[in-house]
C-alpha cells in the first residue's frame, strides 16, 4: 500500500485509490503521515483534528477515528499493523518506499552527494526525478492548521530543491532551456530572489540582458510595495554584475564542453500525431472557441485543452486536428495515446506511459510510479505536445500532465467534470441543421442533398445530428449514387435497421453505446430501457419513479448514472424542474434492449412524458 502527500493526500493499493471517508480521518493520516517513523501523541492528534478548541470527549473521538482508519486500509488490502499503539501515541509504520515523501527525500539525499562529488549532471538529474514525484501543492485540500504548517515545510523543500537543481543546470550552460521554466515561477513566486537572481543569470547568459534587468526592476518593485524592502545583498550583486559585464557571470569553463560533446547521441524526437481527418465540417465553431493561439516567441501555451461531450461528437478529430496546427512549436516531437476509456478494458496507466518513454529512447523501469516519475523529468527537460485520446478519469489526466510550462498537453474524454487548474475545456455537442447538411453535402457530392433538403433534414434528424453517425450516413449514400435521399430516409426510419445502415458507411456505432450500457446498474439498465418511450419526450425523476415502480431516491440515482455515462440528456427548465430524455441514436438503442430483455420490461418500456415540459421545451 503505498501513501502520497506530495500534492492531495493520496492511498493506493495495487492500481486502486484507497478512499479515507471523512476530513477528520484524514486529518489524522496526514499527520501520522508527516511523522511517519515517529510517534504522535493524542494531544498532537487532537490539535490536528480541532485546531485549538477540541470538545471534551476529543480523546475519545481521536481514538474512534484511529480504529476506523485501521479497519479501512486493512479492508482495502494494506497489511495488519500499520497503525501502532504506543504508550505516548501512536506511530504509522510504513516503509520508506512505500511512502512518496521518504523517496523523494532519499533522492534529494543522493543527488546532493553526487554534487559534493563533482558529479553534476548526476546530480541534477537526480533532483529532476525527485521533483517529478509531487502532483501539486502538499497536502492540498485538507484544512486542519496542524496540517498546512507540515504541508508549508514540505513546500518550501521543494521550492529550495527545485532552485538547486536549477542552480546545477546553470552550471551546466543550459541557460537557454531554462528560461521559460523560471520566467513561470518568478511569475508564481513574485517575491523569492533566488528565483529572481537564477532569472536574470539565465537571461544574461542568453544575450538578452535588458530582460534580465527588468526582472531586477520588477522584483524590486514588488518587494518594495508588498513588504517595505529592499531586495537583499545577493540579488543586488547579480544586478550590479549584470551593468559592470561581470565576467564571473559567464558560463562556467568545465561547461563549455558539455554543450555539445562530441558523438553526443541525438535525442529520440516521437512524431506520433496520426493524421489530420479531411472532414472539420461542423467543428469549425468549436476550434473558435479554443483560445488564440499565441505567438512562438511568447509565453508557453496553457497546460491543458480539454474537449468533452458525449458519443461521437468530434472530439478526437478536433483535438487531432488542433495538435496537427500547434505541433511545430514543440521542437522535442509530439505523444499520442488512445487511453480507451470509455471501451470495455482502458488502457492501463503504466502501459501509456511505458509507451511514451519508449518513444522518447528512456529505459522503463518496472514500477508505475517509477515510470511516471521517468516521463515527468523527461518533460521538464523538452518541450513536448502530449495528446490523450478518451481519457477515462482525472486523476489519470492529472498523472500525465506535463510538468512544466514549455510543453502542452491536448485531452478528450467523455467524461463531464475536471478540475479547473487542468486547462481550458471546451463542452462540445451535437451539430446544427445548417452543419449537418453541410456535412452530408460536402461527403455525398453530387448534389443529392443539396437538390432534396427536407429529405436530407430527414436523415440528419434520424441521425440525431450525431457528426459519426452523419459520416457513416453520407458514406452510405455516396457509395449507392441510385439512390434517392428519400429512398435512404425510408431505410434509415426503420429502429431495426437504423444501425446497420449507418455502419455499412463507417465505424459500428451501437457499439459506442454498448459498452456504457455495460457499466451500468442493473437498476439503471431498467431506467435507461424504460426511457425509450415516449419518443424524445422528457420526464422527471418523480414520473420515472412513479411508472417503473421505484423510490425516487433509487430513480434519480439511476437516471443520474445514466447521465454520467452519457446515456441520457438532462437540463433544468425555467420551471425549476429537471427533466430527463434521450437523444434519437440512444432511443433507438434503448428499444432495441428493451426488446432484448424481453417481457421483464414491458410495464417500463410504456413511460409517458411530462406533458408541460414536452409540449413547451421540445416540441418543434
Amino acid at each position: 500500500m503505498r501513501f502520497s502527500v506530495l500534492g492531495p493526500l493520496e492511498i493506493t493499493e495495487g492500481s486502486k485509490a484507497v478512499d479515507v471517508v471523512g476530513l477528520r480521518q484524514q486529518h489524522i493520516l496526514a499527520t501520522l503521515l508527516l511523522n511517519a517513523g515517529h510517534t504522535v501523541s493524542i494531544g498532537r492528534l487532537t490539535e490536528a483534528t480541532w485546531d485549538s478548541a477540541p470538545p471534551a470527549t476529543a480523546k475519545e473521538q481521536v481514538q474512534n477515528c484511529l480504529s476506523m482508519l485501521r479497519r479501512a486500509l486493512t479492508a482495502a488490502g494494506g497489511p495488519p499493523g500499520l497503525i501502532v499503539k504506543r504508550p505516548s501515541g501512536y506511530l504509522l509504520d510504513v516503509r520508506d518506499r512505500d511512502l512518496d515523501l521518504k523517496c523523494f527525500q532519499d533522492r534529494v539525499t543522493a543527488a546532493r552527494q553526487a554534487a559534493a562529488q563533482g558529479k553534476t549532471e548526476q546530480a541534477g538529474r537526480g533532483l529532476r526525478t525527485a521533483l517529478a514525484m509531487w502532483r501539486g501543492p502538499a497536502l492540498e485540500n485538507l484544512t486542519s492548521r496542524l496540517v498546512r504548517a507540515g504541508a508549508a515545510r514540505l513546500n518550501e523543500q521543494r521550492q529550495t530543491v527545485l532552485e538547486e537543481c536549477i542552480s546545477l543546470e546553470l552550471a551546466l550552460g543550459r541557460h537557454r532551456e531554462l528560461v521559460g521554466e523560471l520566467s513561470a515561477l518568478i511569475t508564481e513566486y513574485p517575491l523569492r530572489e533566488e528565483l529572481a537572481a537564477l532569472l536574470m543569470l539565465a537571461l544574461y547568459r542568453s544575450g538578452r540582458q535588458a530582460e534580465a534587468l527588468d526582472v531586477y526592476r520588477r522584483t524590486r518593485r514588488a518587494m518594495i510595495e508588498d513588504l517595505g524592502l529592499e531586495p537583499g545583498l545577493p540579488l543586488r550583486q547579480v544586478e550590479q554584475s549584470i551593468l559592470t559585464g561581470d565576467a564571473d557571470l559567464g558560463v562556467p569553463a568545465e561547461a563549455v564542453g558539455l554543450l555539445d560533446p562530441p558523438e553526443a547521441p541525438r535525442r529520440t524526437i516521437p512524431r506520433q500525431l496520426p493524421p489530420p481527418r479531411g472532414d472539420l465540417v461542423g467543428v469549425e465553431e468549436a476550434m473558435c472557441r479554443v483560445p488564440e493561439q499565441r505567438e512562438p516567441t511568447a509565453r508557453p501555451l496553457p497546460e491543458a485543452y480539454l474537449f468533452t461531450g458525449g458519443i461521437g461528437v468530434g472530439k478526437t478529430t478536433l483535438a487531432v486536428q488542433l495538435a496537427h496546427r500547434l505541433k511545430e512549436r514543440y521542437r522535442d516531437g509530439q505523444l499520442f495515446a488512445d487511453l480507451r476509456g470509455s471501451r470495455a478494458e482502458p488502457t492501463p496507466l503504466g502501459a501509456v506511459v511505458a509507451m511514451f518513454l519508449q518513444a522518447m529512447g528512456i529505459p522503463v523501469p518496472d514500477r508505475v510510479d517509477e515510470r511516471i516519475a521517468e516521463y515527468r523529468s523527461a518533460l521538464a527537460e523538452r518541450q513536448m505536445l502530449v495528446v490523450l485520446d478518451d481519457v477515462p478519469r482525472e486523476d489519470v489526466l492529472r498523472e500525465l500532465m506535463p510538468p512544466t510550462p514549455g510543453s502542452a498537453l491536448i485531452a478528450t474524454s467523455r467524461a463531464r467534470v475536471f478540475g479547473k487548474d487542468l486547462g481550458h475545456t471546451v463542452q462540445l455537442g451535437t451539430l446544427g441543421d445548417r452543419a449537418a447538411l453541410d456535412l452530408l453535402a460536402a461527403t455525398v457530392g453530387d448534389g443529392r442533398v443539396e437538390r432534396n433538403i427536407p429529405g436530407a433534414m430527414r436523415v440528419a434528424a434520424l441521425c440525431g445530428n450525431l457528426p459519426i453517425a452523419l459520416r457513416g450516413a453520407a458514406i452510405r449514400l455516396a457509395g449507392k449514387p441510385h439512390w434517392s435521399v428519400d429512398q435512404f430516409a425510408e431505410l434509415l426510419d426503420s429502429d431495426e435497421r437504423r444501425f446497420a445502415e449507418l455502419e455499412r458507411g463507417g465505424p459500428r456505432i451501437r457499439a459506442l453505446f454498448e459498452v456504457p450500457y455495460g457499466r451500468l446498474s442493473a437498476q439503471a439498465r431498467l431506467v435507461f430501457r424504460g426511457m425509450s418511450e415516449p419518443d424524445s419526450c422528457p420526464v422527471t425523476a418523480a414520473q420515472a419513479a412513479a411508472l417503473l415502480g421505484l423510490p425516487l431516491d433509487l430513480a434519480e440515482e439511476a437516471l443520474e448514472e445514466a447521465v454520467d455515462a452519457r446515456l441520457i440528456e438532462a437540463a433544468r427548465f425555467p420551471g425549476g424542474e429537471v427533466a430527463y430524455w434521450l437523444a434519437e441514436l440512444q432511443r433507438v438503442f434503448a428499444r432495441q434492449c428493451a426488446a432484448e430483455a424481453g417481457g421483464g420490461d414491458a410495464g417500463a418500456a410504456r413511460l409517458s412524458p411530462v406533458p408541460s415540459l414536452s409540449a413547451k421545451y421540445l416540441a418543434g
